[in-house]
């Protein structure tokens, strides 16, 4: 039978372990360090890396920061075939898999996470806080060793998230921040991207820009866009006004969506197109927020974009190339990469408790001109 080729991770796994085994590096023994680990197994420091980690998740050794790797003082007696033959389970809970932002976002997550090494446990919350709750409990009670969250909208955090960071649990936020909770979080930099597009829309001549969008109340993603926004009209000399924006949109949200939620919005926007002529462009803040606003135009008889433009976040690609939307293009794939790498970072003792930001990029569409 042709004999199963070791990784080169395994070989340094197994060389460390034979070595905490016959006494060489005995209990509470420091290891050397990963470069003088790789000059000796003549391998990269990401493969020792990987070795190391190995054995962190085995609770055969520790870390500690600034000092070092430890032999655990009473080491478990796993042994390394038991150790491949047990992969260790990362947990990813968002609110749904619609849309394509969802759907990339979880091809990075699983992609990177697979690629690692680490098996993949991923739960919808539906957008309901106490379902967030009861699938966070779960996961822990089914062993998973970190966390990828990306939190329910527009809520005030949980009780489990506040728990996950004082038992210092590898938990990743993923899109969206929470204030106040010191843990790490991987998305896009919605205020620059904002500030971006208004850029290219003044260049177009357009001076009254209508922000459309749910509530942003606690909801980092909304509120940096609108941030973002505010900011380019200021920088452009214009005037912030309030009333003409439009922060009311619901049926987008989860466990509002549904055609008659959605006729409400549209109605609303007529009314809000209506009591504010003045407005040339529409800015929604997510890709179906933009349809809602096509859909209003035709109530009113506007042509996109001869009579209003119409931008947004993320119209679903198309195998063809072209786009109907000017819209801000965001990698999700690489944010769910990243929000893996700064998970098991966390995994191998490295503090992360920033923001860690993927940039964006606005594509050009058939929905803007300059305004008549």
């Amino acid at each position: 039978m042709k004999e199963k080729v070791r990784h080169l991770y395994e070989i340094v796994y197994s060389g460390i372990l034979s070595d905490i085994q016959n006494g060489t590096y005995p209990p509470g023994a420091l290891l050397p360090p990963e470069n003088e680990i790789a000059q000796v197994y003549d391998v990269s420091r990401i493969t020792t890396k990987k070795a190391l980690d190995m054995l962190v998740e085995q609770g055969l050794v520790h870390r500690i920061r600034g000092k070092g790797t430890f032999v655990q003082k009473e080491a478990p007696t796993k042994s390394h075939a038991e150790a491949l033959s047990t992969p260790s389970l990362l947990g990813f809970v968002l609110p749904d898999y619609s849309g394509q932002f969802a759907c990339d976002l979880m091809r990075g997550v699983e992609a990177e996470a697979t690629e690692r090494g680490y098996l993949l446990v991923h739960q919808r919350s539906h957008g309901i806080q106490s379902v967030e709750e009861k699938i966070i409990d779960g996961l822990k009670a089914a062993g998973i060793q970190g966390l990828i969250v990306m939190p329910v909208h527009g809520e005030n955090y949980s009780p489990s998230f506040l728990k996950l960071v004082l038992d210092q649990f590898p938990l990743v936020f993923v899109d969206r921040y929470l204030k106040g909770l010191p843990a790490p979080c991987v998305s896009s930099d919605n205020v620059h991207s904002a500030r971006q597009m208004v850029d290219y829309l003044v260049e177009l001549g357009h001076q009254k820009i209508c922000f459309v969008s749910p509530p942003t109340a606690n909801t980092s993603t909304l509120e940096d866009r609108i941030h973002g926004f505010e900011e380019g009209i200021s920088r452009h000399g214009m005037v912030i006004d309030r009333d003409s924006q439009f922060i009311e949109v619901f049926s987008t949200m989860p466990g509002k969506s549904g055609d008659e939620n959605a006729d409400i919005d549209v109605n609303t926007i007529v009314e809000h197109l209506q009591n504010h002529p003045e407005i040339t462009t529409l800015f929604a803040s997510e890709y179906n927020i933009a349809h809602l606003c096509r859909v209003a135009c035709r109530k009113l008889n506007l042509r996109i974009p001869e009579d209003l433009s119409i931008v947004c976040y993320d119209e679903p690609s198309h195998s063809f190339g072209e786009h109907f939307f000017t819209h801000i293009r965001q990698d999700e794939e690489l944010i769910g990469r990243k929000a893996v790498q700064v998970l098991l970072d966390k995994l191998s003792g490295q503090e992360s408790v920033g923001r860690n930001v993927v940039s964006s990029h606005l594509i050009t569409g058939k929905s803007t001109s300059s305004p008549r």
